[in-house]
């Protein structure tokens, strides 16, 4: 359940250079050649933001992530301050699935619109495969806990029919973000849907076998957590109140939203590290203010982002100490 990106990086670079207007030496700068962009540095980066469990705004992942950013900006030379807000995100503290003596790591799926799901349940292990008639047929699927492999498109939805008493998915490898989306339903079910990874859940197929006794918790719940908002000021050397703004969300998502490590949505910003970085190191010193923002609550409607305008733009300071001059993202 890995992402990739790509990153086109001159492209980016020309049309950055050119908007900040940068100035070496005292000439004006309109090409890219003089920037020394580190695909090394960039892939670096965003091994480290991807190994961080979940960037899912509001935990713990997301968090580290924010002082990683933070810290980078101060060790360049970057004005940094935080600009944090308030948003309410499905909050998974921790679910479990429990044979006998035996607690297995489980991670509660995204809601179901605002139903997060019941938060016990119980029965016998009941093992579907992949959910299919042929496989459904015979087996004893109400009151009891069913085991599905994860790639098995929209089948869950039988089991809730039939009354199972929560569904618990499989690692069964690489997936896509359709097999992803499929395990939404637009319905308030509150069957409870957790996830077990790896090597537990080649456990789980060999216990089912015996249709053990077993409970879960859901850990998921609707939670107001603080988003961050991380700012990176570089001063203009002719005019600077007039302010230049370039954005990348650091957040990620995922049906998991515990487990959301976002290779893809790291990108941006590891793009944006390394293009600040650079910039540094050339010398190079923007006519205009610079802001460097990397925002949070991307997927949570562009909260990060409403936020930060909603208290930049329209307060006191906007006219008189700043004027925004143009927005990039």
């Amino acid at each position: 359940m890995r992402g990739k990106g790509w990153i086109p990086f001159g492209r980016i670079s020309l049309v950055l250079l050119i908007l900040l207007a940068a100035r070496a030496q005292g000439q004006h700068i309109a090409s890219a050649e003089g920037i020394a962009i580190s695909l090394d540095r960039v892939r670096n980066d965003l091994v480290l933001l991807s190994s961080l469990e979940s960037r899912f705004t509001g935990y713990p992942g997301s968090y580290t992530a924010a002082n990683i950013i933070s810290e980078r900006f101060s060790s360049l030379g970057l004005e940094t301050r935080l600009f944090n807000y308030s948003l309410m995100v499905p909050y998974d503290g921790g679910s479990w699935l429990r044979i006998g003596e035996r607690t297995f790591r489980a991670f509660s799926l995204y809601p179901n619109g605002v139903a997060t799901g019941e938060r016990r349940a119980s029965g016998k292990l009941v093992y579907a495969g992949y959910g299919t008639p042929r496989e459904f047929n015979g087996l004893d699927v109400k009151g009891n806990l069913v085991l599905l492999e994860f790639n098995s498109g929209k089948n869950w939805v039988t089991a809730v029919a039939l009354g199972a008493s929560a569904i618990i998915f499989l690692d069964d490898g690489p997936t896509t973000r359709f097999e992803a989306m499929a395990k939404l339903s637009s319905l308030p079910l509150t069957t409870p849907r957790l996830l077990v990874e790896g090597e537990e859940s080649a456990e789980l197929r060999s216990l089912s076998t015996s249709h053990p006794s077993a409970e879960l918790f859901n850990g998921m719940e609707w939670k107001e957590v603080t988003g961050i908002d991380v700012v990176g000021k570089m001063k203009g050397e002719e005019n600077a109140s007039k302010v230049i703004i370039i954005t990348a969300h650091y957040d990620s998502a995922s049906i998991v939203p515990a487990l959301s490590p976002g290779a893809d949505d790291a990108v941006g910003i590891c793009a944006m590290l390394e293009f600040v970085r650079a910039l540094k190191e050339q010398g190079f010193s923007p006519r205009y203010t610079v802001w460097f923002i990397a925002m949070s609550g991307h997927w949570q409607a562009l909260s990060g982002a409403r936020e930060f305008v909603e208290n930049t733009y329209f307060s006191e300071t906007v006219g008189k100490e700043i004027n925004p001059y143009l927005a990039i993202s």
